[in-house]
């Protein structure tokens, strides 16, 4: 199966997860904030998770589990999750999100 086929079956129960940051001008000076971002592919539902200057394993885990909230979580009835390889997505992170989703 393609890639591209792939997406396109599973659009309804995909989502993505990447970080951007933000770079804010504060009282002691030029910050760059984290910011975690979601989103549902087949309706491109965004949901911007959360954002922090230092995104620690645990703050990780934590927006991994406000995310998994049963009926309230972006991810709720999603079966798959991308993200790419950046070590700020920790195994404590996939490990609370591998007993909902499928993560690439």
């Amino acid at each position: 199966m393609l890639w591209r086929d792939f997406i396109q079956s599973h659009l309804e129960v995909l989502a993505a997860v990447d970080f951007s940051t933000a770079e804010v001008r504060t009282a002691g000076g030029l910050m760059t904030y984290y910011v975690l971002v979601f989103m549902r592919l087949g309706s491109r539902h965004i949901c911007v998770a959360g954002f922090t200057l230092a995104p620690d394993a645990l703050w990780m885990k934590q927006m991994a589990r406000n995310l998994t909230m049963a009926g309230q979580g972006i991810l709720d009835g999603c079966r798959y999750l991308l993200h790419d390889r950046d070590r700020k997505f920790s195994a404590a992170f996939d490990e609370i999100l591998l007993g909902i989703v499928r993560v690439a």
